[in-house]
This record gives C-alpha cells, sequence and structure tokens, in this order.
C-alpha cells in the first residue's frame, strides 16, 4: 500500500493566521476609535482584568501578547506614567517582576468594554451559530496549547560543561567574587566561583481561563 501523503496545510494555516490577524485589527480600530486607547494598552488590560488578582509576571504577558522584552517594558512604562499599570515584585520570586492593573486601569478598561464587546459579537458572535463557537473554541484552544512556547525559567540556567555534568552559570554577584570566598561560602574543588545553585521551577500560568465582563462605571 502507498505511503499516504501529508495534506498541504498552507491554506489553512494561512486562512487562520489571516482571519486572526484581520479579526483583532478590526477590534482594536473599533475600540481605539472611540476611547483613544490603542490596541496594544488594551491587550493588556483585557489579560490583567481576566487574572486573578489582576496581576501578571512581565515576562508572560510579554510573551501573550507577542511583544519583545525591550518593546514591552517601554510599553509598560508608558502605561504605568498614565497610572494604569504598576510594577511590584513578585514575592514568590524574588527576580520577577509582576504588573498590576490599578483602579484607573480597570476603568479605562471597563470603558473600553462597552465597545469591544459589541465589535466581537458582530465580527465573530453573529457569523457562526452556538455549536460552531464551541467547536471553534476548542479547536483554537487545541492549537494554542499545542504551539505555547515552554514556561520562561525564573533565574541562572544550567549549563552543560564537558563530561556531562550539570552545572549552575554563575552571577554577576558570583564572578565579580571570583578568587575570594565570602564568610559561609563554599567553592567547588578548583575553582573559586562560588557555589550558588537555584531552584527556580517552572513558572505557573497566572492568565484565568474563564473570562469575567468588567464592572459597569456608574457616574460619579
Amino acid at each position: 500500500m502507498p505511503a499516504k501523503r501529508s495534506r498541504d496545510l498552507s491554506t489553512t494555516c494561512g486562512l487562520l493566521i489571516e482571519a486572526a490577524s484581520y479579526l483583532q485589527r478590526g477590534m482594536h480600530d473599533d475600540v481605539e476609535r472611540a476611547t483613544g486607547l490603542s490596541g496594544a494598552w488594551l491587550e493588556v488590560l483585557l489579560r490583567l482584568h481576566r487574572t486573578p488578582g489582576g496581576a501578571m509576571r512581565i515576562n508572560e504577558i510579554a510573551a501573550q501578547v507577542t511583544l519583545p522584552a525591550s518593546s514591552f517594558s517601554r510599553l509598560a512604562d508608558r502605561m504605568e506614567e498614565e497610572g494604569l499599570v504598576e510594577r511590584h515584585p513578585d514575592p514568590r520570586h524574588r527576580r520577577a517582576t509582576l504588573l498590576h492593573v490599578t483602579s484607573a486601569g480597570e476603568q479605562r478598561f471597563a470603558e473600553a468594554w462597552k465597545l469591544l464587546e459589541p465589535s466581537q459579537q458582530a465580527r465573530l458572535g453573529k457569523l457562526l451559530s452556538g455549536d460552531e463557537l464551541d467547536i471553534l473554541e476548542k479547536i483554537t484552544r487545541k492549537i494554542r496549547d499545542a504551539n505555547r512556547p515552554p514556561p520562561v525559567r525564573i533565574g541562572r540556567q544550567p549549563i552543560q560543561p564537558r563530561g556531562g555534568h550539570t552545572r549552575q552559570r554563575p552571577s554577576a554577584g558570583d564572578r565579580r567574587r571570583v578568587g575570594g570566598v565570602q564568610a559561609g561560602e563554599e567553592t567547588r574543588p578548583g575553582r573559586g566561583v562560588t557555589a550558588n545553585v537555584l531552584d527556580p521551577g517552572l513558572v505557573k500560568t497566572a492568565m484565568g481561563e474563564q473570562f469575567e465582563a468588567p464592572t459597569p462605571i456608574r457616574p460619579g
């Protein structure tokens, strides 16, 4: 029996990417025209709003909005200057930083949601039946989960020297101490680098699966 030829998925992949791009661009434009809130800022506030506690690690949210770390840092700076978000140390890991949505940020998102929700309905909800939407959500979730990048490890990463034994990459502080040891610290035999092995563990995804619409703002 001849081997089954693999299916050419160029068209399917292209349609999926184009549809997602057009849908996102259209919704962003609907919100920005009415509120002045840019698409990138909307995506940040949306994710923080639907995350328990209203906070996410900066590296996680940057990956979800598909921005390089440096670009996202500048975006977060501008949002922080506007009083929409705040940076705080992560109590679970001293090397990580959390981005918190402020009350002003929640209010700004509530205003945007008044435009975003009907835009979602007009551009997607009215095109498909309830069953089709259920199938679409199941399929897109499966594709997302299969292609999501691995969790980012916080802290120093192990390096693999010759011989197959893994050792921890020294930090800048360790490199400054090469040739000398502080009190109470041990060094590996034959090396002047302090042995300081961290166990960073896996980063937990803070993003919740359920979305809760914002509470409408009551006029003062």
